[in-house]
């Protein structure tokens, strides 16, 4: 019993160890502008293609700040992550 309920605890543990941040966002460049001296990416974090009946419709976005640097490097269309 003492083995199964520790198999049990370790599993569940792995799983919530292996998950992502919950706070970590994740989409697609759709744009890059400055504001301010300030950079900053507007993110596309859901697209609802399926075009079903309860499909919320549309994108929804996110703006994130980010730094010249990663300002820089990244090209409209790759995927940035905030954290």
């Amino acid at each position: 019993m003492i083995k199964k309920n520790l198999i049990t605890l370790f599993s569940f543990t792995l799983i919530f160890v292996s998950c992502s941040n919950p706070l970590e966002m994740c989409g697609m460049i759709e744009s890059k502008y400055t504001l301010n001296g300030k950079y900053y990416f507007a993110l596309v974090i859901q697209e609802n293609l399926d075009g079903g009946e309860n499909s919320g419709g549309g994108k929804v976005y996110s703006d994130a700040e980010v730094d010249k640097t990663t300002y820089d490097l990244k090209k409209i269309g790759e995927e940035f992550c905030v954290e």
